[in-house]
């Protein structure tokens, strides 16, 4: 689905998961968790400037996945050095799509998100 509603020159920008997306999509995603990145950008995070940078990116699309359903508002808040909290509007949702997260022991159901952020930053 995030094939048919990217183009290939859009930018995405994803917490967890971008390997896996960016693999079964065909699309480049960039990897905002900081795991594979450059030291450029484990600075960063590590200075709380995530958001200056996400100016400077630009990226059209962002995408998640959440264990809570929105209806109105979505509000996603992610742990690096800093806590960072992204809020949108429920209208921004491109796709949502369900989610099983974890093993047969550990089963959680939950969402995978494509938000659309252009003009956002």
């Amino acid at each position: 689905k995030v094939q048919e509603l990217v183009k290939e020159n859009e930018i995405i920008f994803q917490i967890d998961y971008s390997g896996l997306i960016s693999f079964f999509s065909e699309r480049k995603i960039v990897n905002g968790d900081g795991l594979i990145n450059s030291f450029h950008y484990y600075n960063i995070l590590k200075q709380g400037k995530l958001f200056n940078y996400l100016k400077e990116l630009k990226p059209d699309y962002f995408v998640f996945y959440s264990f809570e359903k929105y209806n109105v508002n979505i509000h996603y808040e992610f742990h690096s050095f800093h806590k960072y909290r992204f809020d949108f509007n429920s209208d921004r949702i491109l796709y949502k799509h369900p989610l099983i997260y974890g093993g047969i022991f550990r089963k959680k159901y939950g969402y995978f998100y494509l938000i659309n952020t252009k003009n956002e930053f």
